[in-house]
């Protein structure tokens, strides 16, 4: 697929992603939420401000309110994207069970022209970019709010696991041949699900800070300044500072992932050989021959033996063809000499 063509799909992904989002989850905050005036310009009620909204906290009534809302739409998304395509499978389904004559013999059909039976018998095209768009915003939204409304996570999960086994069916029976998708739309989706980590993060210090919800010790040596929501009143309790060094350790290790992974790598394989050295015990002559004891016959021998076992034993198989055809090598004499073969390997291990 050219390139053009896939970035386009990424594109149309993105946008359908965030317009979700959006509608989902900002929308609601930016409505209801108040997080930069203060009370008295709050009191004022002016239709010019923006963001004055009734809550300045994720306080039990912003989860009455609009906390409610949100979970409901989540939930309600775990079947509605499902439905109407088995809806659309059944009928596409009895009208090909009609045409046939309400019989299972595929090469039975009412229809008289070639298009017409490829219009009744050719599925739809599966839009890969909409379930990733679906997902995606599921996802975030789940890692937005799920600290203060934990069922999101089992909504996100549920979603996620009607997705793959409705997509994995319909694929199979509805959906055309697709070759459209290359790796690149899956790969730069991908890409976008970390910033749903930092979402978390930003939002559950605010939910996690509140302390009409959770309260803790205070300790007035961490973190803090004179705002209104990262004051050491709310940064310093104990719960919130385990939570902040824990989400700047997910941080540098999403950051980080590659590098690390690859030094841990590195690290495993010197750690194998340094235990394969000291716990393997080889003789002088094994030694010298490049033998190394193993549960697995090709790894206690070199590549360069087995290379030579491998012209040897080709040598001889092309011997005993040139003989056989003679009329010098009989049957008799082929088994006698693999016998003679094997007792020889025996003899030197």
């Amino acid at each position: 697929m050219p390139k053009d063509t896939t970035m386009h799909n990424f594109i149309r992904t993105f946008t359908i992603f965030s317009a979700q989002y959006l509608n989902t989850a900002i929308l609601f905050v930016l409505a209801y939420n108040n997080f930069v005036f203060s009370e008295s310009r709050k009191a004022e009620n002016d239709k010019d401000d923006w963001l004055v909204g009734p809550f300045d906290e994720f306080n039990f009534r912003w989860y009455m309110i609009v906390g409610s809302p949100i979970a409901l739409a989540i939930i309600i998304q775990i079947l509605t994207p499902h439905v109407g395509l088995f809806v659309k499978f059944f009928c596409v389904s009895m009208l090909r069970w009609y045409d046939r004559g309400f019989t299972s013999n595929m090469r039975s059909t009412k229809q008289a022209v070639q298009s017409d039976y490829e219009n009744l018998y050719t599925g739809p095209k599966f839009i890969l970019q909409i379930r990733y768009a679906q997902m995606l915003s599921v996802m975030f939204v789940a890692m937005t709010f799920g600290s203060g409304l934990p069922i999101l996570y089992l909504a996100a999960f549920l979603h996620f696991f009607f997705a793959y086994w409705t997509d994995k069916f319909l694929l199979l029976r509805y959906y055309r041949l697709t070759s459209g998708y290359t790796k690149f739309l899956s790969r730069n989706a991908i890409s976008v699900m970390p910033l749903a980590v930092v979402l978390h993060i930003l939002f559950g210090l605010v939910i996690f800070s509140n302390p009409q919800i959770l309260q803790s010790e205070i300790n007035p040596s961490y973190f803090g300044n004179d705002t209104k929501y990262y004051n050491t009143s709310r940064l310093g309790q104990r719960h919130v500072v385990i939570f902040l060094w824990a989400s700047i350790a997910i941080l540098v290790l999403t950051a980080l992932e590659r590098t690390l992974t690859r030094i841990a790598s590195a690290l495993s394989a010197c750690c194998r050989g340094l235990f394969l050295m000291c716990t393997i015990k080889l003789d002088k002559a094994e030694a010298e021959d490049g033998m190394v004891l193993s549960d697995d016959l090709y790894r206690e021998i070199s590549f360069g033996q087995l290379y030579e076992e491998y012209c040897r034993l080709k040598v001889e198989r092309q011997k005993i063809k040139l003989q056989k055809s003679k009329g010098a090598f009989t049957d008799l004499d082929l088994k006698r000499y693999v016998e003679k073969y094997i007792a020889s390997i025996e003899r030197n291990e």
